[in-house]
């Protein structure tokens, strides 16, 4: 099945592979404690493709997660300070720089995924995260 383009499918695993698409990341949390999201979104022209993951976890280990890839291409607006927003949506996706100010999560929930997490490139948290997640099925 493919997601944004040739460079950019599904494979066996119901993973996104991408090769030049760009990714924004962007965190909230729910009203119920130790549950937080982290959405990945891959975008590619003017096309996005959002792939969400729901946490569960103790202040010592990340005890579940869930993933959920929408299946609906959205059109997407690139802000000034590279940013981008969906047009029928108000959530503000980050780039990598962006995301350490504006993340909602604490440093600590991050290191539960991986000690250097907050370091690594958009790209490279979604396949830290992926990993993670197939690790926990």
């Amino acid at each position: 099945m493919i997601i944004l383009s040739s460079t950019s499918t599904y494979n066996s695993l119901n993973t996104i592979v991408a090769n030049d698409n760009e990714f924004y990341i962007c965190d909230y949390a729910s009203k119920r404690l130790g549950k937080t999201t982290i959405v990945i979104v891959e975008t590619k022209d003017s096309i996005a493709i959002e792939c969400s993951y729901t946490f569960y976890y103790t202040k010592e280990k990340i005890t579940k997660i869930i993933k959920n890839i929408n299946p609906f291409k959205y059109k997407y607006i690139k802000l000034n300070n590279g940013n981008i927003v969906f047009v029928d949506k108000k959530k503000e996706y980050y780039t990598d720089k962006n995301f350490l100010d504006k993340k909602y999560n604490s440093n600590d929930f991050y290191k539960l995924i991986s000690s250097k997490f907050l370091y690594y490139k958009n790209k490279e948290k979604y396949f830290v995260i992926e990993k993670l997640y197939q690790n926990k099925r």
